[in-house]
């Protein structure tokens, strides 16, 4: 989802500290409402897997193996698919997902819902993730508590859950 669509170029404001998320603070409530209420993990992981992934399905006409990425926002997506795909995986009829990757990715929205970032990471569990957080992105090996439930869940070094990127910053994927 583009939370910044309709809204001004985003600025940057150069007093702000080192790693501080550079909103426009005239559109950041307006953000934070379509997080809040418009943008649910339940609802658009249910519309991937009930909408989408059938459609794919049909059009290919073979059984799917799905994993899935995303960047920023959208890596606190894959970790839901995945939680989601970890709670259904005794359910034969269930479109499992794999495996995911998030680049530069954030959990925070997690807090916004009443939840912690943590809390996802358990949810995940076994299923295998790998992050790819720029210097001043929080999900980083040996500095949260969310990548070191993911690799404890897989018996893996946090390092092939999480591989910083020190001399980028958040958003560097898609800026090339």
């Amino acid at each position: 989802p583009d939370f910044y669509s309709g809204f001004p170029i985003l600025m940057d404001i150069p007093w702000l500290p080192n790693g501080f998320i550079k909103y426009n603070f005239v559109n950041l409530p307006q953000i934070v409402l379509n997080c809040k209420f418009r943008i649910t993990d339940e609802g658009l992981v249910r519309d991937l897997l009930d909408l989408l992934f059938p459609w794919i399905q049909k059009q290919t006409g073979k059984p799917l193996r799905v994993s899935c990425d995303g960047f920023c926002f959208d890596g606190w997506l894959v970790g839901h698919t995945l939680a989601l795909s970890k709670k259904h995986e005794d359910d034969k009829d269930f479109l499992m997902i794999y495996c995911g990757v998030g680049m530069h990715p954030s959990f925070k929205i997690e807090i916004i819902h009443g939840r912690k970032q943590q809390d996802l990471a358990m949810a995940i569990g076994d299923k295998p993730i790998l992050l790819f957080p720029a210097s001043n992105d929080d999900l980083k090996p040996q500095q949260h508590e969310a990548i070191r439930i993911l690799a404890e869940a897989r018996g893996v070094p946090q390092e092939e859950v999480a591989i910083e990127f020190p001399h980028m910053i958040h958003g560097w994927v898609n800026r090339g």
